[in-house]
């Protein structure tokens, strides 16, 4: 009889990100005076749900797949995930500065330094 082993590291890792998209990816503040609002990645793009959704799957089919496969299979998510964090928080950057005033600020929130 074989039994299904889960990687405790991936499983830790999919449990992360969850607790990291529950939290605000960037911090908006009107100016430097004020602190910032923390908004969150589906405030920002509502179509960013589904790619959570994604990676969330993506992470658990890495917890089951044994071994150097496996191994190779998270470091490729992992650094297309990292990528597509920092692309998407310069995006967010770019966009709130468009609509806000020239003393707005925006800087990184707890979801993305957690990521």
């Amino acid at each position: 009889m074989t039994y299904l082993r889960i990687n405790p590291v991936l499983a830790l890792l999919l449990l992360l990100t969850a607790i990291a998209a529950a939290l605000p990816f960037i911090s908006y503040a009107p100016n430097r005076l004020v602190s910032g609002e923390g908004r969150h990645l589906w405030q920002l793009w509502p179509q960013t749900i589904w790619m959570l959704v994604g990676v969330g799957c993506a992470w658990l089919t890495a917890c089951f797949i044994p071994a150097k496969k496996g191994s190779i299979f998270a470091l490729i998510l992992a650094q297309f995930v990292f990528v597509l964090l920092v692309w998407g928080a310069g995006k967010a950057a770019t966009q709130l500065a468009q609509n806000g005033s020239a003393l707005a600020r925006t800087s990184l929130g707890s979801g993305f330094w957690l990521a």
